[in-house]
């Protein structure tokens, strides 16, 4: 399964691969992306493998608790949408950092520019190190080797496919999280004694359903998640130009709000799930 789909992600990016000859094709797909695939690429590269792995793990060992992060993902989503994308929108060029040379000056974009780079090589040390890590788990390949795999196929995507490759590449991936999200459940239902009420009676009595964390006299959890969510997607949104690219790889300012309120709703509805 894990070979199949590094293929297909291979596949996808070869695809793209003779049709990224233009430069505004390359790092904008030249504004023709349907909003529903730039809003789920926008969350997949938001979250990716953290989703998949911190939430069903809090979850686990704690209840709905974390939730409060997703709802404040939404939350700015809808101010975002509103307020900040047709901004985006009217930068000249590819990047986001082009409007801040335009008002500020070029140390100022440097600035942000390196700080940004800095920020990404640790996402990527992250991203990188959490699937291999897993794939290695399940394939009992060396760790190391599953790293430079997952780091090879990822530099193929970026380099090859261009943005098109990575957005459909993302939607590819969301597609093998919800089916995994889908199976996962039908296995925990079948499994459990009086199935769908039974499941939910076990979730109930564990206390899986709770929502604010009151165990210290206050609900410290609920309200540090909440505010956690809103500052850090604040950053990521406005801040990060993986993210907010997705808002000038479509047509124009109301599908690129349309794929900004996707990705809090789908952010939203995930942790739910999860």
């Amino acid at each position: 399964v894990v070979s199949l789909f590094l293929l297909g992600m291979c596949f996808l990016s070869i695809r793209f691969y003779h049709k990224g000859t233009d430069v505004r094709e390359y790092f904008i797909a030249d504004a023709g992306m349907p909003w529903w695939a730039a809003g789920i690429s926008q969350y997949v590269t938001m979250f990716g493998t953290l989703a998949c792995l911190f939430v069903p793990a809090f979850a686990f060992v704690s209840d709905w608790s974390s939730l409060s992060l997703f709802v404040g993902i939404l939350f700015v989503s809808l101010v975002l949408a509103k307020k900040y994308v047709p901004l985006i929108r009217n930068v000249k060029g590819f990047s986001i950092y082009s409007h801040l040379q335009e008002r500020f000056g070029s140390c100022v974009r440097l600035f942000a520019v390196l700080f940004s780079l800095l920020f990404a090589f640790v996402r990527i040390v992250l991203f990188l190190f959490l699937p291999a890590y897993f794939i290695a788990l399940a394939t009992d390949l060396n760790t190391i080797m599953c790293i430079v795999l997952t780091g090879i196929v990822a530099l193929l995507c970026v380099l090859a496919g261009g943005v098109k490759g990575i957005t459909w590449g993302n939607v590819a991936v969301f597609s093998v999280f919800v089916l995994g999200l889908v199976v996962m459940a039908v296995f925990l239902i079948a499994g459990t004694e009086g199935g769908v009420k039974g499941y939910f009676d076990v979730a109930s009595q564990n206390g899986k359903f709770g929502f604010i964390d009151d165990s210290m006299g206050f609900p410290s959890v609920f309200w540090i998640l909440l505010i956690g969510g809103i500052t850090n997607a604040c950053s990521l949104l406005m801040g990060e130009q993986s993210l907010a690219q997705h808002t000038l790889i479509v047509r124009d300012t109301k599908s690129a709000s349309r794929a900004v309120l996707l990705n809090g709703i789908i952010a939203a509805v995930v942790g739910l799930l999860l």
